[in-house]
């Protein structure tokens, strides 16, 4: 699918198209405002891919232009914040196309609205998270989705005895980013073990870990730390349990959720615990291992590929079956996943997908013939069916079919 985000996230958008190669991702990365300009990865109100944190997977494009600029037929689906902007911008620019709201924080701001709307705020449009914890606390039904790719982090070996965190923009003693991301509950644990920050900070000066040496950080280093207090998941956490590394974490959010103490990893609210454990790691490379083992055993059940893309593919074809209903009464189920455009009726859309079909075959309207095709869309399989000038289109694990002819 062409799928159309407003979401350009280094890690985010990353993990998922690498877990996605069979889909396209078109980022709008030109802002209608600069307010944003001071930020590393903003030039000239546009949002460039700085290639030394996460190489840009093939099937990411960036656009070079804003959401006024672009033609909305032209893709199958957006994916868009549920935050103030993203909504305004969904009701001004993006009505005619069908949406998939990714939650990425825990907005009190935006789970008042939703709430008080009733989830009526978002068209009734499908909702992915990325965490249940999540999810709980926005109150709202949707699929669970964080994704990585396993091929990339893997081969955990442990030979260096030393504790490893990745934390982006933890921010200085007096930032809520030093409290939220847990930099108070780092600078408790690592003057008492071997350990090393990776990430970048623009206030402290802490340079940019190139994306080949993070990748070599997690096949080497012994063991995770993760200091997160008010972080719903992180990408580091998952990298690093990805690649079969142990991680000790403090036992907040959906952290707390997917380790199972003493058997995927670590946790506790207090650090000197959260040394303890980290000591032991760094002692114990048979521990670390087996812990290692079970971690990346967790990473591919919940954030793996085939994970990632069902998820998504569902969440895609539930988004058009809303908007098609929203456009048109009488849309068979059958072609519900498919993207109607305003100026062809479903007779039209039927006729044209079995003209495709002829020219493929090579054949003309004066004969028969039967074929069964597979929807790139849902991965159903569809028989056709065509005699002098009728055809019909038929789900072969439904009993549902429609003539038509023209």
């Amino acid at each position: 699918m062409k799928v159309l985000s407003l979401k350009p996230h280094y890690g985010w958008m990353f993990g998922l198209a690498s877990s996605m190669p069979n889909d396209t991702f078109y980022v709008v990365n030109k802002m209608l405002t600069e307010t944003m300009s001071n930020d590393l990865a903003l030039s000239n109100g546009y949002w460039r891919w700085l290639r030394c944190i996460k190489p840009k997977p093939t099937n990411v494009k960036l656009l070079g232009k804003s959401i006024t600029e672009i033609d909305i037929d032209d893709y199958d689906v957006a994916i868009l914040i549920p935050d103030a902007g993203h909504v305004e911008l969904w009701k001004q620019y993006l009505m005619d196309i069908p949406i998939v709201w990714k939650f990425h924080l825990c907005n009190e701001g935006t789970r008042n609205v939703v709430k008080k709307s009733g989830g009526k705020i978002l068209g009734d449009y499908p909702c992915i998270f990325s965490a249940s914890s999540q999810r709980d606390f926005y109150g709202i039904d949707g699929v669970v989705a964080w994704s990585q790719n396993p091929e990339i982090y893997k081969n955990w070996s442990g030979e260096v005895k030393k504790a490893m965190w990745t934390c982006e923009r933890i921010g200085e003693p007096n930032d809520s980013r030093y409290t939220q991301r847990g930099g108070y509950i780092w600078d408790q644990i690592h003057p008492y073990v071997k350990a090393k920050r990776y990430g970048l900070d623009f206030r402290l000066g802490t340079p940019i870990t190139p994306f080949a040496e993070m990748v070599l950080a997690y096949r080497l280093n012994r063991c995770y730390v993760e200091c997160a207090t008010n972080t719903i998941l992180t990408d580091g956490l998952v990298e690093a349990m990805m690649s079969g590394m142990p991680p000790v974490v403090y036992a907040a959010w959906e952290m707390d959720r997917i380790i199972e103490h003493e058997v995927n990893g670590f946790k506790s609210v207090d650090p000197r615990e959260m040394i303890n454990y980290i000591s032991n790691l760094l002692e114990d490379h048979d521990l670390a291992k087996e812990i290692g083992r079970k971690a990346r055993e967790t990473a591919l059940k919940l954030w793996g590929p085939q994970v990632t893309e069902t998820a998504y593919h569902q969440a895609f074809i539930e988004a058009v079956n809303v908007f098609n209903r929203k456009k048109y009464k009488d849309v068979p189920e059958l072609l519900q996943v498919y993207r109607i455009k305003d100026d062809v009726s479903v007779n039209d859309f039927l006729f044209n997908m079995t003209q495709k079909k002829i020219e493929e075959l090579e054949t003309d309207f004066e004969k028969e013939f039967s074929s069964v095709v597979a929807c790139s869309h849902c991965l159903k399989q569809f028989e056709i069916k065509h005699s002098k000038g009728a055809h019909s289109i038929k789900a072969l694990d439904e009993s549902e079919s429609i003539e038509v002819e023209k």
